[in-house]
Parts: C-alpha cells; sequence; structure tokens
C-alpha cells in the first residue's frame, strides 16, 4: 500500500468514528421528541381521554411515559377527582 493511500484510509476510518456517538445522540433526542409529542398531544384532550392515553401506555408498558404523563395530568388538574376504576388503570404499580 502507497503511503497517500494509507493516509486517505486513516483518514476515512476518523471521519467514520465520530458517527457511532452522534447517531446516538440524535436517537436519544428523536425519543425525548417523541415523548414530549406524546404529553402535549394529551394536553389537546379532555381530562377522561387525557387519563385514557395514560392507560394504554401503561397497558403497552410504556410506564415511564405514563409517569411523566401522569405527573402533568396533576399538574393541570390539580382538583380533578380521578375515578377508582381510572386510577387503578394508571397509578404506578
Amino acid at each position: 500500500m502507497r503511503p497517500q493511500e494509507s493516509a486517505a484510509g486513516a483518514r476515512a476510518e476518523s471521519a467514520r468514528a465520530p458517527a457511532a456517538p452522534q447517531a446516538n445522540a440524535q436517537l436519544g433526542r428523536a425519543d425525548e421528541g417523541r415523548r414530549a409529542a406524546s404529553l402535549s398531544a394529551f394536553a389537546l384532550q379532555s381530562p377522561e381521554q387525557w387519563l385514557q392515553g395514560i392507560a394504554d401506555l401503561r397497558r403497552q408498558g410504556r410506564h415511564e411515559e405514563a409517569d411523566k404523563a401522569l405527573a402533568e395530568f396533576r399538574k393541570r388538574f390539580p382538583s380533578y377527582k380521578i375515578p377508582e376504576a381510572m386510577l387503578e388503570k394508571v397509578k404506578k404499580e
């Protein structure tokens, strides 16, 4: 291999190396964006619809998102009395 080829190969390798951390960071931001979009979608719904959405998140095993959505729900509707049957579906286990 000629020196020029090995230098070009080294530059190509070093150019590729930072891509993985950047890709991981982008995936993390995309996940955060989905959660934020999920919370903002709930904000446009009635309290009953919002609670049903939280129950759906729990049923899907998306507990972290459900926890955040329930915390946001309680901030927006501090005096809303969640019916017992719905509370069983949305509360943290």
